[in-house]
């Protein structure tokens, strides 16, 4: 079954809210193509629910002599049609050959003329958790149905922040702004998909829910990220203890951490302190989209990801952790479990950068302690089109040219992240 294309989704969408749509008028037989009939071909691409089937359209555009690289950045970049603003809406996406679906809330008076919003994704949310949050100035939205993929998994990560970034796209929400949030295994979640996919979030906000004992060793991607914990004292004593040690070492690594325990709940809804969600949300500055001058990446499984780099294969020799710890006697019961977070830090591998300028030139270095390949997406506003260009492994030259921009790889990397805004140029496979 073929997915609706996004400018029949909305057709049917105006019909249902009574709202007027101003559409182009549709070409007529042997006129020459049209800009219009390419957005409309990236439309289908990006909607088409079967991989495979995707790939067929995919070949499509791609010959069309009109399918310049600037002609599908533009594309992508198209704004949709009017959206019903202020009123609920479902939208539904393809990701893995399924169909995933979402409730849509844009506030009312936002407009594509606005400044961005945030947005935030509740994942198994419902209207009263959003409601409890006093969300007035966000965009914000929950799963219609039951979309529970496997917890702490790349489709996990990679499907929240798939529909994060289409309804930036789709409601003139704001990239650099957006949250994930949740209850119990949502919980959970959130902070797992601000760990594994470093630079994404704005901030995370785990209720009834938290890091596990392995996130811990992952704990520095938190830097600067806003991380809202929400929790009652009478749920589940390990969970407790997490987030109070996240809040005992979040100043040294300057993670903007907050724990809240509600003294009369359990594992329920509401929490002490979630009527003030909006009023942070609003607040929060946004993420910097450039890539730093330098940095790391840390990881304890392959897949790990941010907009601009991915780990894809390790030495996982690295990342194994002792079965057995050994503790002073008499140690505490906290003393006890730091020591086996201290004995689990060490058990990661690092991925190294640095990126210079030198007349007119960027050079981009990577160094890869553990990491045996690696993947660099050369995607705005870091990485622009007319650059000159050079990308080292070690020192080993893998690239140099001026960068230019490749409207296949634009068109994989939007289908893939959702990022229509800010698709890669070009891919570069790193080994070490």
């Amino acid at each position: 079954m073929r997915a609706w294309s996004p400018s029949t989704f909305f057709r049917v969408l105006a019909v249902a809210f009574g709202v007027s749509l101003l559409t182009a008028q549709e070409p007529q037989p042997g006129s020459l193509p049209t800009a219009n009939e390419l957005h409309e071909a990236v439309d289908d691409y990006l909607a088409e629910r079967e991989d495979a089937a995707a790939l067929t359209l995919l070949t499509t555009i791609l010959a069309r002599a009109d399918a310049t690289a600037d002609a599908v950045q533009t594309a992508l970049a198209a704004p949709p049609a009017s959206v019903a603003i202020g009123e609920r809406m479902i939208w539904s996406l393809p990701y893995r050959d399924q169909i995933v679906q979402a409730a849509i809330f844009v506030p009312p008076g936002h407009s594509r003329a606005a400044p961005p919003l945030p947005i935030l994704l509740v994942p198994g949310g419902q209207d009263s958790e959003l409601a409890a949050m006093h969300l007035g100035n966000t965009i914000r939205m929950y799963f219609v149905g039951l979309y529970t993929p496997p917890e702490f998994s790349d489709e996990m990560r990679d499907g929240f922040l798939k529909v994060l970034r289409t309804v930036a796209h789709l409601a003139n929400g704001d990239l650099d702004r957006m949250w994930l949030a949740g209850f119990s295994w949502a919980g959970h979640s959130s902070i797992d998909t601000a760990l594994h996919r470093p630079g994404t979030l704005c901030g995370n906000i785990p209720m009834g829910g938290g890091p596990r004992r392995q996130h811990f060793r992952l704990m520095r991607h938190l830097e600067g990220v806003q991380t809202l914990s929400f929790c009652g004292a009478k749920d589940d004593a390990e969970l407790l203890w997490n987030l109070r040690e996240l809040a005992r070492i979040a100043p040294g690594l300057k993670i903007p951490a907050t724990v809240t325990i509600d003294p009369e709940r359990g594992h329920a809804l509401p929490l002490l302190g979630m009527d003030g969600i909006g009023a942070i949300l609003d607040r929060t500055p946004a993420l910097s989209p450039q890539l730093r001058q330098s940095g790391y990446l840390l990881a304890e499984v392959p897949n790990i990801e941010s907009p601009y780099l991915r780990i894809d294969q390790i030495d996982e020799n690295r990342t194994k952790v002792p079965t057995q710890v050994s503790v002073a006697a008499g140690a505490s019961p906290d003393d006890q479990r730091r020591a086996i977070l201290r004995s689990m830090e060490s058990k990661i591998v690092k991925l190294t950068w640095r990126i210079e300028e030198k007349k007119g030139e960027r050079t981009l270095t990577l160094h890869g302690d553990g990491v045996k390949k690696a993947t660099v997406f050369l995607r705005g506003p870091t990485f622009t089109a007319g650059t000159k260009l050079t990308i080292r492994a070690g020192n080993k030259v893998v690239f140099a040219d001026t960068l230019t921009a490749d409207p296949k790889t634009l068109l994989e990397d939007a289908r893939r992240t959702g990022n229509r805004l800010r698709p890669a140029l070009r891919t570069i496979a790193i080994t070490f």
